[in-house]
């Protein structure tokens, strides 16, 4: 494991401006965000209580994501299983 270090806290502050207003609007909430070099993880719960969690990859992930989905794909294909890949409009590829 690698000594980067991880950014943590237990709550989030969201400050948004309305483009049509110019009114800003500010709330803090209590989601945990966890930062690294390849992703940041926003946790809390949904409207049931229930543990929720989004994940947004970060620019030095997309090499990587896409070298185990190539590493995937050929031992799948050396299978003879059809894989299908999604771009983000949804679209087959």
């Amino acid at each position: 494991m690698s000594d980067e270090r991880i950014f943590r806290a237990n709550k989030v502050t969201i400050m948004a401006q309305d483009e049509t207003t110019g009114e800003t609007f500010l709330t803090s909430l209590p989601i945990e965000l966890k930062v690294n070099k390849y992703m940041i993880v926003l946790t809390g719960e949904d409207s049931y209580g229930n543990k929720s969690e989004i994940a947004f990859l970060r620019e030095p992930a997309i090499p990587l994501l896409r070298e185990v989905i190539e590493k995937e794909m050929f031992k799948k294909n050396k299978a003879n299983k059809i894989i299908h890949l999604f771009r983000n409009n949804d679209t087959e590829t």
